[in-house]
């Protein structure tokens, strides 16, 4: 099972996502430190690694 939690920023979404994480014992990908760990914010042209 996947489950998506989108809304706008500040919102909760991480907030929501922590909590819900150890009662559902499953993993947790957080998309702004994936990002980070990436070096790709993408949210620009110079984030941009095409």
């Amino acid at each position: 099972m996947k489950i998506l939690v989108m809304e706008l920023p500040g919102s909760g979404k991480t907030y929501l996502s922590e909590r819900l994480q150890p009662m559902l014992e499953s993993a947790w990908f957080n998309a702004d430190k994936v990002r980070s760990m990436a070096g790709d914010w993408g949210f620009s042209e110079e984030g941009d690694l095409d």
